[in-house]
């Protein structure tokens, strides 16, 4: 796992961003200018708000990345572009996985397939690249 404070320190170095919108598929990725970065520490995780502009159509966006759990950097990275997954939490799935688990160990009967997939799809995975040129 990656250091927080590593991760956003290079951020705000960068400011080319290629970002993954949805979740696991990195498709119709785009090139953004970052034009700010914020986080925020709530009970589920790190926020991170991005403020950037589509360089397209000139358009600002904001983009944000809920519950963060953890960072981590992929080999792959090079000296043209730095690539991270951010590991996010998927709260309907989190909270239901907490929900059978709590059933099953009260006694109740629970089934183990649906807490197996709650369990397996609690997080999910977005891909941020900075580009280096």
């Amino acid at each position: 796992m990656l250091d927080r404070e590593f991760f956003f320190a290079r951020l705000k170095d960068h400011k080319k961003v290629q970002l993954s919108f949805r979740p696991e598929i990195p498709e119709n990725e785009k090139i953004y200018d970052v034009l700010g970065a914020h986080t925020y520490e709530t009970v589920t995780g790190l926020l991170l708000v991005l403020e950037l502009l589509d360089k397209d159509d000139n358009k600002k966006i904001t983009f944000c990345y809920p519950d963060i759990q953890k960072i981590e950097m992929n080999n792959l990275s090079n000296e043209y572009q730095e690539k991270y997954y951010l590991m996010c939490l998927s709260r309907p799935q989190h909270f239901r996985s907490k929900e059978l688990m709590a059933r099953r160990e009260m006694g109740s009967t629970v089934d183990e397939k649906e807490l197996s997939d709650n369990l397996k799809d609690s997080e999910v995975t977005y891909r941020i690249i900075f580009r280096l040129n």
